[in-house]
């Protein structure tokens, strides 16, 4: 899904096609990050979500378990440990 900029072409990108991971960026509206996130579980119930955040005294893995993110890294990011 690269070029995607909105969660609406994400959502209906998701549901034209067959993805095997989800990759989202995590800014300080964290309420409409987690609708997202819910979206994304209803439709494709099993995809691994991997959230980045440059909030980290905001937004912290604890918080965003109950939406089954399967990991929270920290930008600025050394892509060798993603």
């Amino acid at each position: 899904m690269t070029g995607i900029t909105t969660h609406e072409e994400a959502v209906n990108k998701l549901c034209e096609g067959d993805y095997d991971l989800i990759l989202t960026d995590i800014k300080s509206d964290v309420d409409l990050e987690i609708q997202f996130i819910q979206q994304v579980k209803r439709i494709k119930k099993n995809i691994p979500i991997i959230a980045l955040t440059s909030y980290p005294d905001i937004i912290n893995s604890n918080m965003l378990k109950p939406f089954e993110i399967d990991y929270l890294f920290i930008k600025p990011l050394d892509l060798a440990v993603l």
